[in-house]
């Protein structure tokens, strides 16, 4: 008897039965599979693009707490709005500019924050550097993500002193720091990061599918991999994981 055979006994004869049909399981429901609150449909600018996204917002609930910091400090989305400007300005007058890779090696905080929302207002690429990286998986990721410009905090400065920096330019560190330049890099201070928002030149008009950031893995099999991650991609993560969530 060949495996797969049915058999089943009438009168002591065998009689060939049809195998039972598998139970298929639907990977996919219309109107199902997306959580009620996601909208598949290409969302506006002003949804997911940071910079139309932060104005839009500030004009419309200016007094509106944003963002809650460690210490306790409130951002507005007016303060919000402002501050990033103002590192925005500061990134500009360092010669940064639409499409530019942008490293920022720094912990979570203001200053990240404000970074971070600047060079997306400037339609630059964020390329966040994981504050554990040392050594060769460092190099790696400062020459592949093609950033000329760091934003470093100030204890992390001295691992860059054992590693290639490749194309990097110039570094602002954010913090005190008393040390040398790596490599004879250019160092900022803090405050390059503080320039005139109102001076601010037109930021371009970025699109949803534009590249937003460059997000590496974590290197534990191999060399991180840097991931492009559009607008789109980030507001839909975002939609679908948290999107139940209401305006307060």
């Amino acid at each position: 008897m060949r495996p797969g055979n049915n058999l089943v006994a009438r009168a002591g004869r065998f009689f060939h039965t049809a195998p039972a049909a598998k139970k298929e399981t639907a990977m996919y429901v219309e109107g199902k599979f997306n959580p009620p609150w996601f909208d598949p449909a290409m969302p506006e600018r002003t949804r997911c693009v940071l910079a139309p996204l932060l104005d839009y917002w500030a004009s419309t609930t200016p007094d509106r707490v944003f963002a809650i910091f460690e210490d306790g400090e409130q951002w507005t989305w007016t303060r919000t709005r402002a501050e990033v400007r103002a590192a925005a300005r500061g990134l500009q007058q360092l010669g940064v500019g639409k499409g530019d890779p942008v490293a920022v090696w720094l912990p979570n905080g203001k200053t990240m924050f404000a970074t971070w929302f600047a060079i997306s207002y400037l339609g630059a690429v964020y390329c966040p550097i994981n504050t554990s990286f040392r050594g060769n998986l460092l190099a790696h990721v400062i020459e592949n993500s093609g950033a000329k410009l760091l934003v470093c905090h100030a204890k992390l400065v001295e691992r860059l002193h054992a590693v290639e920096l490749a194309q990097l330019e110039a570094i602002v560190v954010a913090g005190e720091f008393a040390g040398t330049a790596p490599a004879g890099r250019t160092l900022h201070p803090p405050s390059a990061l503080r320039g005139d928002g109102a001076a601010l030149e037109p930021v371009p008009e970025m699109q949803p599918w534009d590249t937003y950031g460059i997000i590496y893995t974590s290197g534990t099999t191999g060399p991180s991999k840097g991931v492009l991650v559009s607008y789109l991609q980030l507001y839909a993560s975002g939609m679908v994981s948290y999107g139940y969530i209401g305006a307060d």
